[in-house]
């Protein structure tokens, strides 16, 4: 009741409205798409299929989650620290969108096919030319542990924290 109350209460703000369903692994992820799948088949919300992307490819999750320990000041050891529920985050295909909906909700679920034809809808909407991106280039030819290590004492030099245990702790 409460996912129908709050998509109605959006639907009302919007001209044209969607919701999203993502392809979730964890149960609460899972357990809210079913709920707004539920709400859209029985309100004749339009469903889309989509997904965060917090990196461009399935190799980057590990990088991720390390950036997600320097910006909350947290070690990557720590089993409490802030992570992702799981590790797939990136831009995916149309199709493997649709593998991942069907893996995690089967048949049961049978709006795919609608769902990829409001996607398509959306994007056909956008008016936007994406930069062609490129790897950024590591100009040292040297050892990049030791200029990392470099940097990284400098840093706390200039921070007064070279003394201090903890952050050399945390260097280490």
């Amino acid at each position: 009741k409460r996912v129908t109350d709050e998509l109605k209460r959006q639907a009302a703000i919007f001209d044209d409205y969607y919701v999203e369903m993502s392809p979730w692994q964890y149960p609460e992820g899972q357990n809210f798409a079913k709920e707004a799948y539920e709400a859209v088949r029985r309100e004749g919300f339009k469903p889309i299929l989509t997904m965060d992307a917090h990196y461009p490819r399935p190799e980057d999750a590990k990088t991720q989650d390390i950036m997600l320990c320097i910006q909350n000041n947290c070690k990557f050891s720590d089993p409490d620290r802030m992570k992702f529920s799981q590790d797939d985050y990136c831009l995916h295909s149309g199709n493997d969108m649709a593998a991942k909906w069907h893996a995690i909700h089967g048949k049961s679920l049978p709006l795919l096919e609608d769902m990829i034809v409001n996607t398509r809808r959306i994007a056909d909407m956008t008016n936007f030319d994406f930069p062609k991106a490129t790897p950024l280039a590591f100009q040292h030819k040297g050892d990049k542990a030791k200029l990392l290590r470099k940097l990284c004492e400098a840093g706390l030099k200039a921070r007064k924290l070279h003394d201090r245990p903890a952050y050399r702790e945390r260097l280490e």
